[in-house]
């Protein structure tokens, strides 16, 4: 077949990135490798509708593929939601409570639409009683009291701290774990849940952002998942502490305005 006109440097570069796409190099390629390549009119334009398709940013390596755009990563087939402790207690504690109050909501309806599982917890504690020696002498110690008996009672379940927020209230779909640790990775289902919807993606909302979301986001990264961050949708009891532990949770985590992931579940 006789080939076209030498293509341009813009054409050449459009190939080059068709040609990831499109999982036909797996390798490095630059544009002195395709200077001679072209593709027929027609056969063009058929790869540039399989590129827009694609997104185009896939990775290519060793075999697997490695997403880079947010839309990519956030893929309602890979993705699961994360509404991470918005009980009446710690949302309604938190310093920037109103927004919570005002980004959350429209996030969570995006993520149900698009068919995304939507997992709660419920922070919710032993009794001191219950409780190991670390956690009582770290509770001696913040309290400052000196013996475990003068310890403050810990949040009940059925109590009105214990409750989730109304504005967030989870939706029959939706699965509810009450946990003990502020890990979504100790002690609870979480990770068969994942498993069983071949999930790689968790998403995540809620409080407090320098307690068990910054926790999470750390052993989620360390067990291999993607995680993503709203940063209008978590909150804590200080600004400071809010915005601080954002910028530990950017080294593990892609922190997003809720904006962008509605934008992506809509279209």
């Amino acid at each position: 077949m006789a080939k076209e006109a030498r293509a341009s440097n813009e054409e050449i570069q459009y190939l080059i990135d068709l040609m990831r796409a499109t999982a036909k190099v797996t390798r490095p390629v630059t544009v002195d490798q395709v200077v001679d390549f072209s593709f027929p009119t027609k056969a063009r334009k058929n790869r540039a509708g399989a590129l827009k398709e694609n997104g185009g940013a896939m990775f290519e390596f060793e075999g697997r593929q490695i997403p880079s755009e947010l839309n990519e990563i956030v893929d309602p087939k890979r993705t699961v939601l994360l509404v991470w402790d918005m009980q009446n207690d710690q949302a309604g504690g938190s310093f920037n409570k109103e927004a919570l109050i005002h980004n959350a909501p429209p996030l969570i309806g995006a993520a149900a639409k698009a068919g995304i599982k939507t997992v709660y917890t419920r922070q919710t504690p032993f009794l001191w009683k219950d409780e190991a020696v670390t956690w009582i002498r770290r509770a001696m110690r913040d309290q400052k009291v000196d013996r475990p008996e003068k310890l403050k009672p810990r949040r009940l379940h059925g109590s009105f701290g214990w409750n989730i927020m109304e504005p967030f209230k989870p939706g029959p779909d939706d699965l509810v774990i009450d946990k003990r640790r502020p890990s979504m990775f100790v002690g609870n289902e979480f990770e068969t849940i994942l498993h069983n919807r071949g999930a790689t993606t968790i998403v995540m909302i809620g409080c407090t952002t320098d307690g068990g979301v910054e926790m999470t986001v750390r052993d989620g990264h360390n067990r291999g998942h993607l995680m993503v961050i709203a940063r209008d949708c978590v909150g804590t009891y200080t600004e400071e502490g809010h915005n601080a532990a954002l910028k530990r949770i950017e080294r593990f985590a892609d922190v997003v305005d809720s904006e962008q992931l509605i934008d992506i579940w809509r279209r």
